[in-house]
Parts: structure tokens; C-alpha cells; sequence
């Protein structure tokens, strides 16, 4: 029986282990509303876009990663047919357009600064993010991931670095932030995010604080410099793209390994698990117990529990120890107040 407790009683009872923390899109959703799907999806197509639209309306969906993991599906399903590559290649177009378009309403919609969200908020995550990360306990702190693009984080572990002691992995370099190996890095993007490019010699940078960021990325954007940003539709599409960066592919190493800590548990907020390529390295790890948060612990029991029977199931053939989901109410948590 899938267990539900209060979320102080998730403290409580990982008290003595190390907490990693993978966050999901209710945490950005949590700080700012727009960032739900039906409010992106409202702001990323106008009057032009009824064919665009149109896909969205056959699969009932405002998923921008549903209806991208379709289309993936599409073309993949049509190629064999005749004139199915002339079909694919219009698909692979129109795939394209609403991946740039995602990237774009994104950058439109988001606060314009991090002084756009008051002090209470930045109190309140610094407190929440705290609660995982314990820096003053170097045999306790923990690791902190995330699958948003935006600067949400960013901005919550910048403003709040005296009492977080992160490490996104950029250092200085001749033309900005550089990002480079090692293991001190204690915060992961594992599908990019808004502030991160490729530059022309392969390097990671990260742009400065010399004037607003999202004025820099959307300069950027205009001049068809897209962000470092996954946005394949199916898992496996999503991890051949991973693997094609060097920083995209050590973040998801180290989420794995901190899947495989077996003095750690996970801590998910904000995230329904359902990017196979994260729940597979939970499945193969060695962590004990992941504390999942929820909207609506009713509705979602039943995905949640046929999740925990997958991943026990998968321990079972390995001889890993067995995991337990355990289930939180995502408002207990209110990571930004």
C-alpha cells in the first residue's frame, strides 16, 4: 500500500540521510502560474498558426512534450510509406517550429528579473532548498537537479548562495561563464535551461548578471542562437540528445549516482516521473526511499503506486534493495511560500 505522509514527517524520518532533490515544472509553477501549459500554450501560437494549433486540438493535449513525442512517433512511423518522407519532412518542419516556439513564449512570459520576485518568495525557497541541500553538513549535503529551462532556480540559488553554498559547475572565462567538469557541482539543469549556450568551440557558457537575462536571451533568440535546451519528444530522443552534450550528459551521470547513494533518499517536487530516462536510474539505483510531492493525492495514487510496483519489480531482477514512493502534498511543502 502506497504510503502518504505529512511533509514535515518526510523531514523527520530522513533526518539522518543525505536528501537529493529533484524538482519538476510544479515548482516553476508554484512561483509563477503562466508557466503552466494551457498559459503557454495560449501565448505561443497567434492567428497563423491553425495548423499548429490543430495538433494540439487531435491529441487533446496543451503538452508541448506530449505533442513533440507524437510528431517524433510520426515521422518515425511514416518514413516506410510512399511519400511518407515528404509527410515526415513536413512534420519534422512543423516539430521544429513549435520546439522554437516553446523556447520563445517561455522567454516572453517570464519575469523580466530576478528583483521581479519579492523577498518573501526568496526567503521562503532559500528555506525550502535549505531543508535538502544542509551544506554545514558536509556528510549530509545533498545534490539539487531540475528538468525546468527557466531562470527560476538560477535566480533562488544566486540570491540565496550564503546560506545554500551551491555550485553550478561555470567558473570565469575569456567571454563569460564557462562551464567545466568536476565534482563539486551541486546543481544540474538535466535538460538545459534558459541561460546556457554553445559556443562556437563546443564550450558551455553561462551568461552574466551585466544587464537582464532574459533581455540577453531573447537578443539571442532573435539572432537564431537557441538556448542549450532539450526538447525531444520521447525519452529515447531525449537521451541521444543528452548524450551529444557534454554538460547535459554529466548532469544525468550524476543524478544517477546519486540514484545509486544508498545513504540517500530523493526528494521530487513538482514532477510526475514521467520521463522514463530519470525514473529508469531510480529503478536501477540504490536510494531506499523517494518522497514524491502531489497536487491531488487521490487522482494520483494509482500512477504512483503502478510506478513504485515498476521500480520494485526492476530491484527484484537486479538484487538492489527494494524502494519505497512515498507521497507528500505538495502544499505542505510551498517551497515558495
Amino acid at each position: 500500500m502506497l504510503r502518504v505522509i505529512g511533509y514535515v514527517d518526510a523531514l523527520a524520518e530522513s533526518a539522518e540521510n543525505r536528501r537529493h532533490l529533484l524538482l519538476g515544472n510544479g515548482f516553476s509553477i508554484a512561483a509563477h502560474p503562466d508557466f503552466r501549459y494551457n498559459s503557454l500554450f495560449e501565448e505561443a501560437f497567434g492567428a497563423g498558426d491553425e495548423r499548429l494549433r490543430q495538433i494540439f486540438d487531435a491529441l487533446e493535449t496543451t503538452d508541448f512534450e506530449q505533442v513533440l513525442s507524437s510528431l517524433d512517433n510520426a515521422q518515425t512511423v511514416l518514413t516506410p510509406y510512399p511519400d511518407g518522407q515528404a509527410v515526415a519532412a513536413q512534420i519534422q518542419a512543423d516539430r521544429n517550429l513549435i520546439a522554437r516556439r516553446l523556447i520563445e513564449v517561455i522567454t516572453r512570459i517570464h519575469p523580466g528579473s530576478a528583483r521581479d520576485l519579492h523577498d518573501r518568495r526568496y526567503e521562503s525557497v532559500a528555506r525550502f532548498l535549505q531543508e535538502m541541500r544542509r551544506p554545514n553538513d558536509q556528510n549530509l549535503a545533498g545534490r539539487i537537479y531540475t528538468t525546468n529551462y527557466d531562470l527560476l532556480l538560477y535566480w533562488a540559488t544566486m540570491r540565496n548562495w550564503g546560506q545554500l553554498r551551491t555550485r553550478d559547475g561555470f567558473g570565469d572565462g575569456i567571454d563569460g561563464l564557462v562551464w567545466s567538469e568536476g565534482d563539486q557541482q551541486s546543481v544540474f539543469h538535466l535538460h538545459g535551461a534558459l541561460h546556457m549556450f554553445v559556443g562556437p568551440d563546443g564550450s558551455i557558457t553561462k551568461l552574466v548578471w551585466n544587464r537582464p537575462l532574459i533581455d540577453q536571451i531573447g537578443g539571442r533568440i532573435d539572432r537564431d542562437m537557441l538556448p542549450l535546451f532539450v526538447t525531444e519528444g520521447t525519452s529515447a530522443q531525449k537521451l541521444q540528445r543528452i548524450a551529444e552534450s557534454p554538460y547535459l550528459r554529466h548532469a544525468l551521470s550524476c543524478f544517477g549516482a546519486s540514484c545509486d547513494d544508498p545513504d540517500a533518499v530523493l526528494f521530487v517536487f513538482g514532477s510526475a516521473l514521467n520521463d522514463a530516462h530519470i525514473a529508469n536510474l531510480i529503478a536501477e539505483g540504490h536510494v531506499q526511499r523517494v518522497y514524491a510531492s502531489v497536487t491531488d493525492i487521490e487522482r494520483a495514487r494509482a500512477d504512483m503506486a503502478a510506478l513504485e510496483a515498476r521500480w520494485r519489480e526492476r530491484r527484484r531482477v537486479t538484487g538492489h534493495p527494494e524502494v519505497e514512493l512515498i507521497l507528500f502534498a505538495a502544499a505542505e511543502a510551498a517551497p515558495w511560500g
